[in-house]
């Protein structure tokens, strides 16, 4: 089975309410730990009424000023400078999301410019522009131009910096992310010396960190044709990602590992289940020798089995 012929993946949109429930097009939101955590309809009415209080004070509080200072026609003018001002900010914070959420649905493209302008915003924080970076460079990795989504990944961590505690799980994302490129892009070694002093921290307990950290991992491993790195019992790491509905090159690399330690029980089952998962991964672009290796293998372990059903 070519990438081409892998079977339609159902889209859901929106925020997920885990890492467990969350489906393809879904947006992952996580906390400082690297957790996904979901947003209820109470939370984000709750930030859209303290958001709408602290608009609405700033403005008032300009106008109050200049009348006072320049009187009411200048504070007319203020108001509607500082009001201006505050729903600009409110309009970038929201295009990192609906920059994930163009990624959701694949449209990459519309995804980087989306991002790349809330990264350049002044308005942001340092932290949202780096976590605005790291979405434009992930939807770059996406079309297959690697050196560049390296460059802009690399953005990113500098833009995060020494993150603080609300950025720290993004910015772990935007180094696991530089080692797989580098390691796709042929420095293995720059690769695993990088991954090696991420490790040195330590690393937080949030679910997707500890996921994207399996999969750099594992894609480090197949760049360097050496599962021996990775750990020598493979379970806790496959019911990991089968417990989730995405993450289908994590699989394709899980199918690897084991075919090459000769363990090829259950090769074929998760070889199975990546085919349901990996056309939002863009495997062909995103990851060039992964997918020869899995056009070979789903032709020699899915062939049959596929025609049958």
């Amino acid at each position: 089975m070519q990438p081409s012929e892998l079977p339609a993946i159902p889209q859901a949109s929106g925020i997920a309410s885990s890492l467990r429930e969350a489906r393809a097009g879904q947006v992952l939101c996580i906390d400082a730990k690297g957790e996904v955590v979901g947003s209820s309809s109470r939370q984000m009415i709750a930030s859209f009424a303290v958001l709408f209080v602290v608009f609405g004070g700033l403005a008032s509080l300009g106008a109050i000023v200049a009348d006072w200072l320049l009187g009411p026609s200048a504070a007319t003018v203020a108001f509607m400078v500082v009001l201006i001002g505050c729903l600009e900010w409110g309009r970038r914070m929201g295009a990192t999301a609906r920059a994930l959420e163009l990624m959701g649905r694949g449209a990459l493209g519309e995804a980087e410019a989306c991002a790349s302008a809330a990264a350049s915003s002044r308005l942001m924080s340092r932290g949202s522009r780096g976590n605005a970076r790291l979405v434009e460079g992930s939807a770059i990795w996406l079309q297959g131009d690697l050196p560049r989504a390296l460059d802009v990944t690399r953005r990113a961590i500098a833009e995060l910096g020494t993150p603080t505690k609300p950025y720290r799980a993004v910015s772990l994302l935007a180094r696991f992310n530089e080692v797989q490129l580098l390691a796709v892009l042929g420095d293995r070694q720059g690769a695993r010396e990088r991954l090696e002093g991420i490790e040195a921290e330590g690393l937080p307990e949030g679910d997707l960190v500890r996921l994207q950290w399996i999969d750099t991992c594992l894609v480090l491993a197949f760049e360097e044709d050496d599962p021996s790195s990775l750990p020598e019992d493979l379970a806790d790491w496959i019911d990991a990602t089968l417990r989730t509905n995405r993450f289908g090159t994590t699989l394709v690399l899980l199918a690897w590992a084991s075919e090459r330690r000769d363990e090829t029980d259950l090769v074929p089952q998760l070889l199975d289940v990546a085919c349901d998962r990996l056309a939002e991964c863009r495997i062909e672009d995103a990851h060039p020798r992964l997918a020869r290796w899995w056009n070979d293998a789903s032709a020699r372990w899915l062939g049959a089995a596929r025609s049958d059903g």
